[in-house]
């Protein structure tokens, strides 16, 4: 009988390590991707020394030019196309590793890191905003109350509110708002920051309370003037 010989090919597995992995802190809230943060500063951890970085920021959002910031936002916007550079973003350095603290006006932001041989390896893209600006509250009342009956029993109203990019200086020389000129570059039309608007009021000098949606009733009221107060308040917790 012929033998048979049996061969073993030893492969050797090498582990290998993946780095460009960005560790975001000190945020409010994530959604959609995206990083907010209800301060001026942002905070990312790189994993190693010896990397790359680069900052880009949203610089036609400060512009009148809406479509391309919607553009930006819609994320179309080439990667690449440094002609929209932030005066304070920066193209590819060197960046050390451990936490990277950046101060920042408000906008949308995003920072590269690349930890590969050099910076035209693959590298990864995290997007933040930075929203230090509270939403601007409008209350309306389902009838014209003042005056009313002394037997009125209830009293409705809906709650709006309009939430714009920038800081409070942009504001500045706006005397009415929703201004249409205005809305059509800075008013944030994102979705999930729009659904996640919430509601508070108060009546006369008691405490804010929480509302449920974008409407509230209230009972029968004591003959006189009363004051009612809303507020909006973003998904950053901004008031």
């Amino acid at each position: 009988m012929a033998s048979m010989k049996l061969f073993l090919v030893i492969v050797a597995l090498i582990a290998t390590t993946a780095y460009g992995v960005v560790t975001p802190s000190g945020f409010a809230t994530q959604s959609g991707g995206v990083y907010y943060y209800n301060q001026n500063t942002a905070t990312f951890a790189v994993p190693v020394a010896n990397c790359f970085s680069r900052l880009r920021g949203a610089k036609k959002m400060f512009s009148a030019d809406p479509a391309a910031y919607a553009a930006y936002v819609a994320g179309s916007l080439s990667d690449n196309d440094d002609s929209d550079l932030e005066g304070y973003g920066f193209h590819w350095k060197s960046s050390t590793g451990g936490p990277q603290t950046l101060t920042l006006p408000d906008g949308y932001w995003s920072y590269s890191v690349d930890c590969s041989a050099n910076a035209g390896g693959a590298n990864e893209l995290t997007k933040f905003k930075i929203d230090t600006v509270a939403p601007i509250s409008a209350v309306t009342a389902a009838l014209d109350y003042d005056p009313s009956p002394s037997d009125r029993t209830a009293y409705s109203f809906a709650m709006s509110s309009s939430d714009y990019h920038g800081t409070t200086s942009m504001l500045a020389g706006v005397t009415a708002l929703p201004n249409p000129a205005y809305d059509s570059t800075y008013k944030v039309t994102v979705a999930a920051e729009i659904a996640g608007i919430t509601y508070q009021y108060k009546l006369d000098n008691g405490n804010f309370k929480a509302v449920t949606g974008a409407a509230f009733a209230l009972a029968a009221q004591a003959a006189g003037p009363h004051c009612v107060e809303v507020r909006a308040i973003d998904i950053l917790g901004n008031i």
